[in-house]
């Protein structure tokens, strides 16, 4: 995902104290349509999205799947 300047503070990220490698939430929708009247949009997943490059003028940020199955078979020493 490329942001400009104005796209990165117009989501709520501070553009000029983000750095690469920080890590910053995303709420992803499906769909970019706002819903008009009674209707219902769907939720917006939340994804943390980490900052790999900055230039003067824009951020990139990649972004992976908001959580992960774990499970611990066992516990030795």
């Amino acid at each position: 995902m490329n942001l400009s300047v104005e796209d990165a503070n117009g989501i709520g990220l501070n553009f000029t104290n983000t750095k690469v490698g920080d890590l910053v939430p995303l709420g992803l929708a499906a769909s970019p349509d706002i819903p008009l009247g009674n209707e219902t949009n769907e939720t917006a997943a939340l994804r943390f999205g980490e900052v790999v490059d900055k230039t003067d003028d824009s951020l990139v940020i990649t972004h992976r799947y908001g959580s992960a199955r774990v499970t611990l078979s066992g516990i030795t020493g």
